[in-house]
């Protein structure tokens, strides 16, 4: 199937079926499943495209998909200077980013999710756009991402951390230049080893929410600085349950407790 300058929405391609979006070409609300194809050339735009297990997305240079959900088995292919918005790798789904392609908006991706490509993950976004986009991990940080992918360059960008536990502080710098860092639906985010000025946890402010953690108990004895802010309506813990009250950690910026908000410490 062709479609230039016209749409083909809430269709559900399977069986080996192809289907071609060109120079004005737009389709809406679809589904990829079962070995068939959704080939998005230049000047192409997919919307809201579910790509189901068997299936495949592929995004050609100038090109753009947008609120893209992969599922486990389903694969997104996008190609040079190919453009993706509002994106969202759920659990043992396939992504093969090519180096050059612009990832903006909310980039979601499980833990289990498989990345490949050529794209530079230590870099999710490479715009400096203001529009607030975030990146988002579900169950923990990916096992494909460099620790240095959680460094941001980019202007105006968010860090969310969704569920699971996210261990924090291998590396200096491990966590910066984010404009908010978010813990959200019961995670844990754990400081594990020694961070200093030069080390930061996030760049402005830390936002606990309600049911999550924020784990300073660190490698004992622990003297940490969290260069942010922190708004607190979850729990964050300083205490061993084993040792002293040994841990030192210095918030440079401004400690706001909600009303959920709780904190444990060692006497």
């Amino acid at each position: 199937v062709e479609v230039n300058a016209k749409g083909l929405d809430r269709a559900t391609l399977q069986n080996g079926s192809v289907v071609n979006v060109g120079i004005g070409g737009r389709v809406k609300d679809n589904i990829i499943n079962q070995s068939s194809l959704l080939n998005i050339k230049n000047g192409g735009h997919a919307l809201s495209t579910m790509v189901a297990n068997g299936g495949k997305l592929v995004v050609q240079s100038g090109g753009l998909a947008e609120n893209s959900v992969v599922f486990a088995g389903g694969t997104l292919e996008a190609q040079t200077q190919a453009r993706l918005h509002n994106l969202l790798a759920k659990s043992d789904s396939y992504l093969n980013i090519s180096a050059d392609t612009l990832l903006t908006g909310n980039i979601i991706i499980d833990r289990h999710a498989n990345l490949g490509g050529s794209y530079d993950y230590k870099k999710i976004f490479k715009d400096n756009i203001t529009n607030g986009a975030s990146l988002i991990l579900e169950g923990g940080i990916n096992n494909n991402l460099n620790r240095d992918s959680l460094i941001n360059t980019a202007q105006d960008k968010k860090l969310v951390l969704s569920g699971g536990t996210f261990d924090i502080g291998s590396g200096a710098n491990y966590v910066s230049g984010w404009k908010e860092l978010s813990a959200k639906n019961n995670a844990t985010v754990k400081l594990v080893a020694d961070t200093n000025n030069k080390s930061q946890i996030a760049s402005e402010i830390i936002n606990m929410s309600s049911g999550s953690t924020l784990d300073l108990a660190g490698n004992s004895p622990l003297i940490g600085t969290i260069n942010a802010s922190v708004n607190n309506d979850g729990l964050i813990n300083f205490s061993h349950n084993s040792d002293k009250a040994d841990d030192i950690v210095t918030i440079k910026g401004n400690y706001h407790a909600y009303k959920n908000a709780s904190m444990i410490i060692d006497f």
